[in-house]
């Protein structure tokens, strides 16, 4: 009677444990609305729903107007409208936690009909959300974590001999096709299934969980999949541009979030990526662990999944999200097998109640650290927890002052800018660009990222589109180069800024509403909109000011950027780029302990923050101490080996040490991390000629030159070494 108590009380705390890890993907959702790209998605579907059709050109640009545009998502955006429309933002932000819900306990049965524990997919369900947490945003990418969910859910089903439920990959995909660009990711899974489950078969490893007669139907559902498709506003059309856009030469290869994995360099302690690296390890190895175990059943398609998605993952940084989605369920299963072995140990009451605690403590931690804000603030985030849209990011006090101002200006306006710009301010203004990359075309948006990095560029693109008012929302390192040039040009007059965007106007065009030559009155202004953004929260007060200060700071107004700062950390401790800035600026001053001393305070609470570690390094060399700035930098690209960063500093080091060869190895690893910077070039170039290695030299030279932005006097001196190299016969 006590055994029989004892197991009813496990299975109810079981079932209370797997509640609160199914919860949890809710409340890591609701967040407030931040991500620019929302409210261009959320501005067509008000299009859609008010022309009662599916856009087929563009109407919000003044850059690209009546350019034919695929909207592929156009489903999914007329759904949000619709939503908002319902209860606003708010509402928006409900729906985004009910589809992460909603995407968990897809995974959750997945990961059950892969023969894991209630526990055990309990487990994977958290996991996964977490290494997911970046792409939980209010836009078409909740689709595609939500549909690759569905899909395995099914298939598995399906591979367990539930053939019915295979018939809903079809009506899936049709949906699919009409949310998000992924739609081909549908296709792929299934002919892995289908592909794997032969090769099963062919080799008897499947026996009895693949009989003979799925084989036809898997074939039958993957043709149906296919057609469906085309069954969309655009037809074959749409499926040739969704192909064309997962090539290095389609716009979305200049965007951020579609570069490579390996380059991404973390400077604070960011969990999302750091779970998906485990999960990335640790999935091959539990798979073949479980080939080893039970080899005669080993399913040879969740071996060509994890592959393929591995690929996919490592190619681009936003597949993280779906390679963790789609591999848990795979991962719960090999686990699973590996426990049985274990079944002695793992079965006993003690281990059990044991692996039901862990499980449901780890589940509330999650979700009191989402809930409080804790999660956001170790990692230095905005704290977004909440409904509604955040105002520290999302600019709608600029926003407003722009309507303020005459629409026949012209308007330009950063990447990230386009969407909110389009959703408050269109009509009577049209952007500049947005995050429709896919319509304005690669060689637009090259262009456009070519003016960024040159003022001369940018100038005459300015004049040519006769634009008078520029709006820039902080987000990018492009933004700095253009503000720099902004706040020193005598032709441009900040109009106003604020926590999260700034305006600049033609000199003589607008009355300016904010002054920046007085650091007293700055620091007033800047503590006014502060106060009125965060009130008592010290953590978005903090946060608000040194935002302001990086903007400041970029704009050469340093004291006053330097106050900012010193009130951001006095305020709010925790803001490692606040210190980071006032270290350079202590370094930029020749106060090196000064330097020493904020990187320090900065490492003690996050130890990750490695530009801070170069900082250390650089100022120790400055002192003297090459060799400890040596093991500094060496410890920071042992733990980032990809920092390229890190590998200009330590070929400086290498330099300064006389080894010139050290030097050029570890500048050639600069180049090999993707960086364009002129400065490294021609650091290359002069350590090659003092090498003898003259066509090596004059290569990079002729590089330096390619993607030069800096003052002219300068390119000539450039263009001069080259010439004396050029002049000098190999053989001297």
């Amino acid at each position: 009677m006590l055994c029989e108590m004892q197991s009813r009380s496990l299975k109810i705390f079981i079932m209370l444990a797997v509640v609160l890890a199914l919860a949890f993907p809710f409340l890591l959702a609701l967040e407030k609305i931040h991500e620019s790209d929302t409210f261009w998605h959320l501005k067509t579907g008000e299009w859609i729903l008010t022309h009662g059709a599916i856009p087929r050109a563009d109407s919000f640009s003044s850059t690209v107007p009546g350019k034919p545009w695929l909207d592929w998502e156009w489903l999914f955006q007329a759904g949000m409208y619709m939503v908002y429309r319902a209860g606003g933002f708010n509402a928006l932000v409900v729906l985004k936690g009910l589809l992460a819900a909603l995407t968990g306990l897809l995974i959750y049965q997945a990961s059950r009909r892969n023969e894991a524990g209630p526990l055990l997919a309990a487990m994977v369900v958290m996991v996964a959300l977490v290494a997911s947490r970046e792409r939980l945003e209010m836009r078409p990418d909740l689709a595609f974590l939500l549909f690759a969910a569905a899909f395995m859910a099914v298939l598995e089903a399906g591979r367990r001999g539930q053939l019915g439920w295979l018939w809903c990959l079809p009506v899936l995909q049709v949906i699919w096709v009409n949310c998000h660009a992924s739609f081909l990711l549908g296709p792929v899974l299934v002919a892995a299934y289908v592909v794997g489950d032969s090769v099963g078969r062919a080799t008897s490893r499947g026996g009895e969980d693949r009989p003979l007669r799925a084989a036809g139907l898997q074939l039958i559902i993957l043709l149906f999949v296919c057609a469906a498709c085309l069954l969309n506003p655009y037809g074959i059309s749409l499926t040739e541009h969704a192909v064309s856009q997962t090539g290095a030469a389609s716009p979305a290869g200049a965007i951020g979030e579609w570069l490579p994995t390996r380059e991404l360099l973390l400077t604070e302690p960011n969990w999302a990526f750091r779970v998906f690296w485990w999960l990335f390890w640790v999935s091959p190895i539990l798979l073949a662990a479980r080939l080893v175990i039970e080899w005669r059943r080993f399913s040879w398609a969740h071996a060509l999944v994890v592959a393929g998605m591995s690929v996919l993952a490592l190619r681009a940084n936003r597949f993280t999200a779906v390679y963790a989605v789609v591999t848990a369920p795979i991962l719960a299963g090999a686990a699973a097998q590996v426990l049985k072995k274990m079944s002695s140990v793992v079965d006993r009451p003690v281990v059990r109640w044991a692996a039901t605690g862990i499980v449901g403590a780890l589940a509330a931690f999650l979700m009191a650290v989402v809930v409080t804000d804790r999660w956001s603030t170790v990692e230095e985030r905005e704290p977004r927890f909440g409904l509604g849209v955040d105002e520290s990011a999302v600019p709608l006090r600029a926003l407003g002052v722009l309507n303020g101002l005459s629409p026949s200006l012209g308007l330009f306006n950063t990447f990230p800018s386009g969407g909110p710009l389009i959703w408050s301010c269109v009509p009577p203004w049209k952007v500049f660009i947005d995050g429709r990359a896919n319509l304005y075309g690669r060689e637009f948006v090259d262009q456009y990222h070519a003016a960024m990095r040159d003022p001369e560029k940018w100038e005459t693109l300015m004049r040519e589109r006769d634009i008078s008012i520029v709006f820039v929302e902080y987000a990018t390192a492009d933004d700095s180069v253009l503000l720099k040039h902004l706040a020193q040009s005598p032709e441009w007059t900040l109009y106003y800024f604020d926590q999260a965007a700034c305006l600049f106007t033609r000199s003589g065009q607008a009355k300016p509403q904010v002054t920046w030559d007085d650091p007293d009155i700055t620091w007033k202004y800047a503590v006014g909109v502060a106060n009125r953004l965060a009130g008592t929260d010290k953590i978005r007060w903090g946060r608000a000011m040194a935002t302001m200060g990086n903007f400041l700071m970029v704009c050469g107004k340093v004291d006053a950027a330097n106050r900012l700062f010193n009130e951001a950390v006095a305020v709010n401790p925790g803001i490692s780029e606040a210190w980071m800035n006032l270290g350079v600026i202590e370094r930029n001053r020749g106060h090196l302990d000064r330097a020493r001393e904020m990187a320090d305070r900065l490492l003690e609470q996050n130890p990750y923050y490695y530009p801070a570690r170069l900082m250390r390094a650089e100022v120790e060399a400055a002192q003297g101490d090459v060799e400890a700035a040596i093991a500094e930098v060496d410890a920071v690209l042992w733990r980032v080996p990809h920092s390229a960063q890190g590998w200009f500093k330590r070929a400086q080091l290498a330099a300064q040490q006389g080894d010139r060869e050290r030097a050029i190895r570890s500048l050639r690893r600069v180049v090999a991390e993707g960086v364009e910077d002129p400065t490294v070039y021609w650091f290359l170039a002069r350590l090659l000629a003092r090498e003898g290695r003259r066509d090596e030299a004059m290569k990079a030279y002729e590089d330096c030159l390619r993607v030069w932005v800096g003052p002219p006097e300068k390119r000539a001196q450039i263009q001069s070494e080259l010439q004396r190299l050029q002049t000098v016969r190999p053989s001297q």
